[in-house]
Order: C-alpha cells, then structure tokens, then sequence
C-alpha cells in the first residue's frame, strides 16, 4: 500500500435539493480522507435557491476537510460538474455523487489502484441501498446493481459512471475534456465523457474495494420510474447515433432496436408467471427501444427538467468556505 500523505485529491459533489443525503455524503468523505493530508471537498449547488449553501456552511465549521461551496444556478448537471471540475486544482479528482456514501477505504482504495495499474481513472462500484417497502422486482434483479469487475480490469466505456470515480487531473486539463451542456437535462453526459476519453486513450480500471453505497428511494422502485429511465436511455443513445454515425450505420441501429424490442417483450411475456425482475427487465428493453426511435426523430428526451422558478437573492453568485 502506497504512502498517500502528501497526494492532492479534490473531492467533487454536484448537488440538487438534496440537503440530508448530502451531509451524509460529506461525513463519509471525511472519514475516507483520513490518513490523507491533502484533501478538499467541492459542493457545486445546482438548486437556484441555494439549498445546499446552509448545510454546507454548518458543516465546514466542525470540519477538518477545508469545503468550497459555489451556485450554479441553471438547471443543467453537465454545467454544474463542468463548474466542478474548472474549480478543481488537485493531482487526482474524485466524484461522488450526492446520495451516496463512501466506505472509510474509498480513497486510499482508488488511489492505490490508479497507482499500482498505471491509471488515468479509477471506477468503484455502487451497492444501492433499498427502502423497506421496495418491491423484489428491484432488491432482487439485476436493474440497480451495476455490474462489477476483478481490481485492475479495463472498464469498457459504456459501464463507466460518475458516481464513483478517480480521475487524473493533468490528463484531464491537458485534454480539455468537459461535459456535454447538450445532455445536461437528458442524462447521458457521463457516458459520453468518458466515452471521449476512452478514444482518446485513457487507461480506466477497476477497484472492487473502493465501495460507495446509494440510497435508492422508493419513488425510483416503481415500475413507471424503471420505465421512464429506459426510455431517456434509449433517447440519448440515439441523439449520440445521429450526431456521430453515418445514415447507413444508422439505419442499422434502428434496426437492431426493433430486435431489441422484439426480444424485451417475449421476455417479459414469457417471464411475467414466475420472475417479476425479469419480466421488468424485458419491459424496460421495449422502453430503450421506444426511447431510441424518439431520439432519431427529436433529440434527446429530457427526464430533469422542472419548471421554472424565480431566482434567489444572489443566487448567481458563486461562494466559497
């Protein structure tokens, strides 16, 4: 195990009206950082009303951590984890999410990684934590575990997340990579991210000790939320297809989602006597599939945005702690 006493890490939490789940976020990361000297929490609020600035204002005053607070007030989370990262000065980032808990060994766990393989990002994986009342469907299939590797294998980019992710800073400035303001209301964004990265010839690998835990509401356990998700999906790979491939290549993918279709609902008609995640499973293939033929004709479907609200004093302004 590598001695990480004097390695830089900026912490980055995007956040949206999120106030509990994000001071247990920040309590998880402070106990990670022990043992290592040089690490600073960055909260971007992407809530115009500054919902996050109170609680994290409150907490940095009993901290040990040094936290940076800043509004960014447009509702559009590739901006806001843009805004992140341009604030960030660190060796190494790390990203984590604002409903998600960090093992005490997270970051020493993912820079022992980054440093033993060579890496220029480093993914953990994600365990969901379920409410009590979620039905099997969820707490037993296979929609809210995502999938996991041996430490030190590739990760192919399409399994790449932000949720829990070391990132060599260098790399990053020197490349000028940034998200997509594009996809900053559909979802998305992080897998074109790191999707650029891949072609660009980054070295991801996996750490199966560097564990989070997310909490995962009941309101994301019904099956309207599971559908819904898998028609976004299934928006943006579209938009992506359009924008990057050629008609022909095109044609085929339509094509290859007709397939998938076909395939979700025999297995959700077959399944639906004796595997009810199953049978969800195939219900949301016929909503990717539903979802891709949306993106061709419209663009990306555009599952967080909320209506409009007025602005709050100052809610422009960027603060720090």
């Amino acid at each position: 195990m590598h001695n990480h006493s004097s390695c830089r890490v900026d912490v980055l939490i995007c956040t949206y009206r999120r106030p509990k789940q994000l001071l247990a976020t920040l309590d998880g990361v402070a106990r990670a950082a022990c043992g290592l000297a040089q690490v600073r929490i960055i909260v971007v609020d992407n809530d115009l009303h500054l919902s996050a600035r109170g609680p994290c204002l409150r907490w940095s005053m009993g901290a040990q951590l040094p936290l940076v607070y800043l509004s960014q007030p447009v509702q559009n989370i590739s901006m806001t984890r843009n805004m992140a990262l341009e604030n960030a000065d660190a060796q190494w980032i790390a990203m984590i999410d604002d409903d998600e808990v960090p093992d005490e060994n997270w970051l020493r766990n993912l820079l022992d990684t980054a440093r033993r393989h060579d890496a220029d990002a480093v993914f953990g994986p994600v365990i969901s934590i379920f409410a009590p009342d979620a039905p099997a469907w969820a707490t037993q299939g296979s929609l809210f575990q995502r999938k996991r590797f041996p430490t030190g294998s590739v990760v192919p980019a399409r399994e790449a997340r932000t949720g829990n992710v070391l990132l060599r800073r260098p790399s990053l400035a020197q490349g000028g990579f940034r998200f997509d303001p594009a996809l900053g209301l559909s979802g998305g964004e992080d897998s074109a991210f790191f999707a650029c990265l891949c072609r660009s010839g980054w070295r991801m690998i996996w750490c199966d000790d560097a564990l989070v835990s997310e909490d995962t509401p009941s309101s994301r356990t019904r099956l309207a939320w599971v559908l819904k998700r898998g028609f976004r999906i299934g928006s943006v790979e579209a938009h992506g297809s359009r924008r990057t491939r050629r008609v022909r290549d095109i044609s085929v993918a339509a094509l290859k989602a007709l397939v998938f279709m076909a395939e979700g609902s025999a297995l959700a008609l077959i399944c639906a006597p004796f595997s009810s995640s199953r049978c969800v499973l195939g219900m949301r293939r016929v909503a990717m599939g539903a979802g891709f033929f949306y993106g061709l004709a419209r663009g990306p479907y555009s599952e967080y945005c909320t209506a409009p609200a007025a602005a709050a004093p100052g809610s422009k302004a960027n603060h720090g702690t």
